[in-house]
Parts: structure tokens; C-alpha cells; sequence
């Protein structure tokens, strides 16, 4: 939760800010304004996902085929709003501190110079909070009912009691959707900036069930999964026990594209230099993580929503190729059945636009109109 502060204590991460030379006293007034809007936990500031979201996730409620998740669609009625939220960052977010971490830092005279060098403050305003950085988090909702079509899962109650995991989650609310149904919901991320924007003790725990069944929870796991310890140090090695196995379900929205995973020999990314989404394995080895970690008879989806490949200047953008990087023998050999692989989601994808943009009378997403959706769909094998 994040607790306001009074003025004095607000007063004095200014002044530790300037003289430490990290804002300038022309930039105080329009400091002021921020900070003042930041500790007012009341005030609506820009685009409220808590008000917009519930007419957005009814919008989608005819075009879903699975009981468990149309039943869900309550959820967003019963999110709460979230303040604003500030990080320092730099400019690659490998160093990442919230406000009082930042206070401690700049107030402690033993704090190197070169660790408060390149960062700059940043907004996270309830939009972010609930629906990430990534556009278009409500395709996610429709990743996950193709996922658990046809399966006990999307049978009405089909999350109670369930396991699930979300590797490197792009939308909180996913979290809370699938939570609201009873499910023990377990979200990773090896991005810095997501562990300390949901830093608060509040942003995971108990959520209230939208069925009347028992109550859902929300869980963090901090670093890259599943990638080697050896490599990716402790927080590999932390992220893989905190995780764990015994999953029904495992959502890859968004985050887990070819392009992404591999891409051409120039383009590929070090062992020391990881990128926003990394999973620090190659996708034999990922389609083996994905077994090990399901219950039989669980399920995975790979969700790749992309814009088109545009190459200017020899340039290659990694987030155009929305294939799944594990091929059906890779998957087979992992023991996973292959029910669905980079099946066309584009008329899916495209209906759920327009129903999204006509229930909130807006032409924001039309934008997406040259966009290339594919999904796959793997199971464990029951017994």
C-alpha cells in the first residue's frame, strides 16, 4: 500500500533532490505539481482503467466460448483504484528505486555518485498499474479463453482451486481476472521496474472471488524464468524456486515471440545483455520447463500479437515475428501435445477491436488494423 506522506517528509525529498543535484530549482514548480498528485490517493488523474475497464471486458463477453472465463468478467467492477506511482529509472532500467528507496540513498552520504547518475523520475499512473506496457492487455483476455476451451478449465468454476502461471506478465489485471475466479495466480518478470512498481505489500495477496467460491491470490516471482542460475545469477535461482511446478495453466501473452527469442544471428541478445522479455533458455529447453512445471492434463498458451515488418535501413523489428519459437517436434519431444500451432488469430483479434473501441466510443485501436495475431495451444498429457 502505498501510505501518503506529509508535507514536511515531501519537502525534504526535494531538497535532498536538489542538493544532490538531481533536479533543478527552475524545475521545482512543475515538481510540485506531480508530487502533489501523487499523495492525493483521491485524485483521478488521466485515463482510469477502473472505470473504463469493466465496459471494455463486457464488450468481449459474446465473442468468449468458455463458460470459466465469461463468468470472470465481473472482475474489473471490483478493482481498486491505484494512485500514481513514481520510479527513478535509467535509461535501460537496470537500476530501478522507488521514491523512499531514492530518499535513503540521496540522505545516506557513503551512496556512490555513480549510482544516482542517469536516472530520471517517471510516471506510473493506474492505467499502467492495472493494464502494463504493453497495448491492447485485453486480447489477453481472449489468449486465455482460447487456452482453456474445451478443457475442465473452462468449465464454469474451472479456476477454483487452480494453478497459474504467467512469465513475464505484460497486464496485472490478467492476474486479478484469473485470481477473481479462485485461482493461485503466480506472475514473473525479469524486468527491474516491474518488481518495484508492485513493490507494495498490497499489490498481491487474497483477492476477493467474483463467483462465490473461495478467494484467489496473487503471487510475485522476481527474475528470469526459467533461466539458468549459472548465467542469470541469484535471481534466476530465486525466480526458479519461487515458482515451482504444478501449474493447470501457463500464459504466454505477448511476451514469448520468435522474433523476440530468435532472432537473426546479429541480433541476438548476450548472456549479460537481457532484454525486456528474456527467458534465458532455448525453446527445446523452454517446451521442457513447460511440462515439468504443468499438471497433467494442464495447458500453455502462446499468444503473439505483432505490427507488420518493416525493414528501412536493413533495420529488423523483433516484435513483427509472432510465431511461437517452439516447434510441434520440440513441444512433442518435450512431452506436450500439440493441439493448436500459430493458428491464424487475426479475424479473433480484429473482432475483439471493434467491439472493444464501439463500447467505449473510440477509434484509439484502429491503429491495429495491419496487426498479425497467431496463438498455439500445447497440453500435458492426463495420466
Amino acid at each position: 500500500m502505498i501510505v501518503r506522506r506529509s508535507l514536511p517528509v515531501v519537502w525534504s525529498y526535494v531538497r535532498a533532490s536538489v542538493g544532490a543535484g538531481l533536479v533543478s530549482l527552475s524545475a521545482l514548480p512543475a515538481l510540485g505539481q506531480p508530487f502533489e498528485k501523487y499523495y492525493n490517493t483521491n485524485m483521478p488523474e488521466g485515463r482510469r482503467t477502473s472505470e473504463d475497464l469493466p465496459s471494455e471486458v463486457t464488450a468481449l463477453v459474446p465473442m468468449l466460448r468458455s463458460e470459466s472465463v465469461r463468468e470472470l468478467m465481473p472482475f474489473a467492477d471490483n478493482l481498486d483504484n491505484q494512485p500514481r506511482r513514481w520510479l527513478w529509472l535509467d535509461r535501460g532500467n537496470r537500476r530501478a528505486f522507488t521514491m523512499m528507496e531514492h530518499l535513503r540513498l540521496i540522505e545516506d552520504p557513503e551512496t556512490p555518485s555513480e549510482q544516482l547518475e542517469g536516472l530520471s523520475l517517471v510516471t506510473f499512473p493506474e492505467q499502467t498499474y492495472y493494464e502494463g506496457l504493453l497495448a491492447l492487455p485485453q486480447a489477453g483476455i481472449r489468449a486465455i479463453d482460447l487456452a482453456v476451451f474445451g478443457s475442465p478449465l473452462g468449465e464454469p468454476g474451472g479456476f477454483e482451486g487452480k494453478r497459474v502461471l504467467v512469465p513475464n506478465f505484460s497486464a496485472k489485471f490478467l492476474l486479478h481476472m484469473m485470481a477473481a475466479g479462485g485461482a493461485e495466480v503466480v506472475g514473473t518478470h525479469n524486468d527491474l521496474q516491474f518488481e518495484k512498481l508492485y513493490s507494495a505489500g498490497s499489490d498481491g495477496g487474497e483477492v476477493a472471488s467474483v463467483i462465490r467460491g473461495e478467494p484467489g491470490s496473487i503471487g510475485f516471482a522476481w527474475g528470469t524464468w526459467p533461466g539458468d542460475p549459472s548465467v542469470f545469477g541469484h535471481r534466476a535461482a530465486e525466480v526458479r524456486d519461487g515458482v515451482g511446478g504444478g501449474y493447470d495453466l501457463i500464459v504466454l501473452y505477448r511476451t514469448y515471440l520468435n522474433g523476440l527469442i530468435n532472432p537473426p544471428a546479429v541480433r541476438r541478445i548476450g548472456a549479460n545483455e537481457f532484454s525486456e522479455f528474456e527467458y534465458g533458455v532455448e525453446p527445446a529447453e523452454m517446451a521442457e520447463w513447460l511440462a515439468r512445471s504443468l499438471n497433467p492434463g494442464g495447458r500453455v498458451v502462446v499468444y503473439g500479437l505483432g505490427r507488420p515488418q518493416v525493414v528501412p535501413f536493413n533495420q529488423y523489428r523483433t516484435d513483427a515475428d509472432v510465431r511461437c519459437p517452439i516447434s510441434p517436434d520440440e513441444a512433442e519431444s518435450a512431452g506436450l501435445r500439440v493441439l493448436v500451432h500459430d493458428a491464424d488469430e487475426n479475424p479473433g483479434f480484429f473482432s475483439l477491436m471493434r467491439s472493444v473501441d464501439i463500447a467505449t466510443n473510440s477509434t484509439r485501436r484502429i491503429k491495429y488494423n495491419d496487426a498479425r495475431a497467431l496463438y498455439s495451444v500445447f497440453e500435458k498429457p492426463a495420466g
